[in-house]
């Protein structure tokens, strides 16, 4: 072990005079002097190698060797008061096996140890074929060709963070961008994103960690475009990250990237520029007609390329593609709880529904405006707005009641629910849904309209002594009836036809 410690104290030494010729060869004069001392197979084997290795590191001769790359060892061999710029150096970089002759330099980390081979460079990719993986000062790279036909293994670009988008092949658009004077001192790549989201008409950015930018290689350098695509290379290690287009907070997303509803929406085409994507989020909530709004950034409309495009719609169903970035979103609504169903497209039912329009502001969740439904006779459906979606109470939450099941138009981003049309408690359904018995069973045709819910007509049947089943349609549901609920009593439990368009037949369950 000490034989190996002195070896390299020897060859160190020998390395520190100024001229490489003569650096070399007074290396392998003090080796063959060590050797003559120490003759032993191991020893002798271990000189023949160093000897060997500093043959190879002339110039003109760089297979095998080591490029320099700005790591510990690179650093260690130029620091030091006796040491400056311009002097001589060696050193043996991280995983290496060869020794790298060359000069100090000056970077952002102090001085380092460096030749021709531009810095970023870093082990010789021998036996390799471009884009193979390898290892640069511990960080990981891919085999480059940089000049002539010498590989050598550069750091890989940081990756594009979450909420963009790596641009593919190029990675730089000419010029300096949004921010020509303040693109320096970034600290990494998120940051650069970080400037990005906080400029206005920001839709882009490179990134070049230093020695990746040819012109400020002492530099970290984030410079932002209104651009969507690179169109050029520049420098091996800078990256090109276009911000991902998302729908804002309160939106979800319709369809893929550039789906679009054809034409101009609820206004004209000419009032439709200049707004941010937040700006047209409040903008089709303000419309209660709004059901869906599409944005384009600047660039992003190829008919409009140079602003920024908020087309609002009543309509949240795409039927085409308009981009190159564009993204068509959607107010999320509160889902219809459990026992009702969403009725799809429309929204609401026009006037105030059961209630007095003042007297619909108590409920806060969707959840609490269906019980409240199921507690008001004749309340077979309801819409409930969350704060902000109903114009007329921008700070309240809206629940309406009604004894319609269909809506028939669109108010602001609310949701409108049914009761889900079920038998109550201690009946159970006969048949399917609109199954009927022929007649007006057990009363007159013109009794049957006094019972609102379909639990009242179950308690009237359980009143009376012959009945054994009933029909209830509500509002709507009896089409020749569509304006009153129907119940209808029978004493008899087996259908013979259908009728609807919504009506349920329930037979008593006899009690124990």
């Amino acid at each position: 072990m000490t034989w190996r410690l002195l070896l390299h104290s020897v060859l160190l030494v020998s390395l520190a005079i100024p001229s490489a010729v003569s650096l070399q060869q007074k290396a392998k004069a003090t080796i063959t002097t060590f050797l003559s001392s120490h003759t032993s197979e191991k020893s002798r084997t271990m000189t023949e190698s160093l000897t060997s290795t500093l043959s190879r590191s002339r110039d003109g001769e760089r297979e095998g060797e080591v490029a320099p790359a700005i790591c510990a060892e690179s650093l260690a061999a130029c620091s030091g008061t006796s040491t400056v710029e311009g002097n001589d150096c060696s050193f043996v970089p991280k995983n290496a096996t060869g020794v790298r002759v060359g000069k100090c330099k000056s970077s952002s980390s102090g001085l380092f140890c460096g030749d021709d081979v531009p810095e970023e460079s870093a082990l010789v990719c021998k036996d390799h074929v471009v884009d193979d993986p390898c290892e640069v000062c511990g960080a990981p790279g891919t085999c480059q060709v940089l000049g002539g036909s010498t590989m050598y293994c550069r750091k890989l670009p940081p990756k594009c963070p979450k909420g963009t988008i790596d641009a593919g092949a190029f990675n730089d658009v000419p010029g300096c961008g949004l921010n020509c004077d303040d693109r320096f001192g970034v600290r990494d790549i998120e940051e650069c994103m970080e400037e990005c989201e906080d400029t206005v008409g920001c839709n882009s950015f490179s990134f070049a960690p230093e020695g990746a930018d040819s012109s400020y290689p002492n530099e970290t350098v984030c410079t932002l475009y209104s651009d969507l695509n690179a169109t050029a290379t520049w420098g091996y290690g800078q990256q090109f990250c276009i911000m991902k287009l998302e729908c804002p907070n309160g939106t979800t997303q319709v369809g893929d990237l550039q789906s679009d509803i054809y034409g101009c929406g609820l206004e004209s085409c000419g009032d439709r520029y200049g707004k941010t994507l937040e700006e047209c989020r409040e903008h089709c909530k303000d419309n209660n007609s709004c059901k869906s709004f599409s944005f384009a950034p600047v660039g992003g409309d190829e008919g409009y390329p140079d602003k920024t495009v908020c087309t609002i719609y009543d309509s949240d169903t795409a039927n085409s593609q308009h981009g190159p970035q564009q993204i068509l979103c959607q107010f999320d609504r509160a889902a219809c709880p459990p026992g009702t169903e969403d009725v799809g497209e429309f929204n609401d039912v026009s006037g105030c529904g059961l209630t007095a329009c003042d007297a619909r502001t108590g409920n806060a969740t969707v959840e609490e405006c269906a019980e409240h439904c199921r507690a008001t006779n004749s309340c077979n459906s309801f819409s409930f707005a969350p704060l902000g979606g109903d114009s007329g109470y921008p700070n309240d939450t809206v629940c309406t009641l009604y004894s319609e099941t269909n809506a028939t138009a669109v108010w602001g981003t609310q949701n409108f629910c049914t009761l889900l049309f079920a038998c109550p408690n201690n009946t159970v359904q006969i048949g399917e849904l609109n199954d009927d018995i022929s007649g007006c069973g057990l009363e007159a045709c013109d009794a049957r309209f006094n019972k609102t819910t379909i639990s009242a007509c179950r308690d009237h049947c359980n009143a009376t002594s012959s009945c054994v089943s009933f029909s209830f349609a509500p509002i709507g549901g009896d089409r020749g009836l569509p304006d009153v609920p129907v119940c209808t009593l029978y004493d008899k439990a087996v259908p013979d036809s259908t009728y609807g368009p919504k009506q349920l037949m329930c037979g008593m369950i006899a009690s124990s």
